[in-house]
């Protein structure tokens, strides 16, 4: 049984869903007012928050934060522990390495690779 993240504020946990991942096991948690595609894998403890969409064939790993008005196109890979700030877009074919923060209202354009140093 996983339990739920802390980033979810405190009083608005009625407001996500936990996320089915396209191969039925249990993902992070969505706000309601999210849309994700169906061929996408969020992570257990991951959270994308209100007003985000997500593009097909995204992988997010565990322990990811996307935070409020984020765009994410097709094919984006997210690794585990990263964080995405809001209003952020992510064009198509781009993958942020493990523990990544990228600021809000940032632009990733599109075959952009981001690692942690």
């Amino acid at each position: 049984m996983y339990s739920r993240p802390t980033s979810i504020p405190r009083g608005m946990k009625k407001q996500f869903r936990q996320w089915i991942n396209p191969d039925k096991s249990p993902g992070g948690f969505v706000h309601k007012t999210a849309r994700v595609c169906k061929l996408v894998i969020i992570g257990r403890d991951s959270v994308v928050h209100e007003k985000c969409y997500i593009g097909e064939n995204t992988y997010i790993g565990e322990s990811v934060i996307i935070k409020k008005e984020t765009r994410i196109s097709n094919d984006v890979v997210i690794r585990s522990f990263s964080t995405i700030g809001e209003r952020t877009t992510i064009h198509p074919n781009v993958e942020i390495g493990i523990s990544c923060r990228i600021g809000n209202r940032t632009l990733i354009d599109t075959d952009t690779i981001i690692h942690s140093s």
